[in-house]
């Protein structure tokens, strides 16, 4: 069975308790682009499953450790998440008859929702648009990162670098317009050239 597969004719009437353990390479195949390879221990998914009706109800709860390189000062980070998912599945053919004008039902009310067509109720798709959902893209090694200074490239978080007191001079701020007026006037001139 794979990994986030659920057997629905083996959900007793009770509920289905779901314990397993996901592995980071398939956790890090949800994650963003600024978060990859990101998760570096063995995911946990934790909860339950519970046939409601013809509807698959489950509620679960993914934890994993990930690390990270933060946005602003490029240290590198580490953080516990927790996603959270409460999904209703309904049979396919009941969305299909809602969509040509069949009658509601309590599943209407239900914001998490998705389908399934066949004994094997694979949970993957949700759980990692939840996981991709939950990740910062532009995480922070610490809630006030001073981030890197501008001049000279140092972080700001271990010690100040002396740059910043010459950043505000007018000096500084008149080489700042200089060299921002040669960039547009070269990107105008290559404009002109190429015929945009």
């Amino acid at each position: 069975m794979d990994l986030m597969t659920i057997n629905i004719s083996e959900i007793p009437a009770s509920g289905m308790m779901i314990d397993r353990q996901i592995p980071a390479s398939w956790l890090n195949d949800f994650l963003p682009e600024s978060r990859k390879p990101g998760i570096t221990s063995i995911g946990q998914l934790i909860g339950n499953a519970m046939i409601v009706g013809d509807n698959i109800l489950v509620s679960a709860e993914l934890s994993f450790a990930s690390g990270f390189e933060c946005s602003r000062c490029s240290e590198d980070g580490r953080e516990q998440t927790r996603v959270k998912m409460d999904m209703l599945y309904t049979p396919e053919e009941r969305s299909r008859n809602k969509l040509s004008g069949g009658e509601e039902s309590d599943s209407d009310a239900f914001e998490d929702l998705a389908t399934y067509s066949t004994d094997q109720l694979d949970i993957s798709k949700e759980i990692g648009e939840k996981l991709a959902m939950a990740l910062n893209p532009y995480p922070l090694c610490k809630a006030d990162c001073r981030g890197l200074c501008l001049g000279c490239g140092k972080s700001l978080n271990d010690s100040d670098c002396g740059c910043a007191d010459e950043s505000g001079t007018d000096e500084s701020i008149d080489m700042n317009k200089s060299k921002l007026a040669t960039a547009i006037n070269a990107i105008r001139e290559n404009s002109i050239q190429s015929g945009d």
